[in-house]
């Protein structure tokens, strides 16, 4: 990191969160550190450091708070966007009929549908969702008969 790397973020936060002397200070120990325990200068070992050693955050809470803004910010705007728009979705289509709890499920479901499919297979989810009913148990297992006999 040079000195504009620092100095950009602590002139955008106009010293609210970020202090320019402190930030040069924390990030020469941090420096320092790397050099006698052979660490690599990266914004994932130091994000590693905070994780193992909670003592750290005390001893460089202006890189800690760098380090959380830098890792809540989105890549690109088209993430912030996505997500924004995913939401606004939502909000129109169940506002009056779904509860908060509900809604906020609903979110993050749709927000983080990757996630939601290596944890639990749609197959899964759709079997569950037809037992649970007699018309779509009967609906369904029509289906698959049919299915089943156009294969023959």
């Amino acid at each position: 990191m040079v000195d504009k790397d620092i100095e950009e973020p602590t002139r955008f936060y106009n010293g609210d969160v970020l202090e320019l002397p402190q930030l040069r200070w924390e990030r020469q120990a941090w420096f320092n550190r790397c050099d006698i325990e052979g660490l690599e200068i990266s914004w994932q070992t130091l994000k590693k450091k905070l994780k193992v050693e909670p003592g750290m955050k005390v001893m460089l809470p202006g890189l800690h708070t760098a380090l959380v803004l830098y890792l809540v910010l989105p890549v690109t705007t088209c993430e912030a966007e996505r997500s924004f728009s995913v939401l606004w979705m939502l909000l129109t289509y169940f506002r009056s009929t779904k509860g908060q709890e509900r809604m906020s499920s609903l979110a993050f479901l749709n927000s983080h549908w990757d996630l939601v499919r290596t944890i639990l297979p749609i197959e899964d989810l759709m079997q569950e969702f037809i037992k649970r009913s007699t018309v779509r148990l009967n609906m369904f297992e029509q289906e698959k008969t049919i299915i089943h006999e156009r294969r023959k």
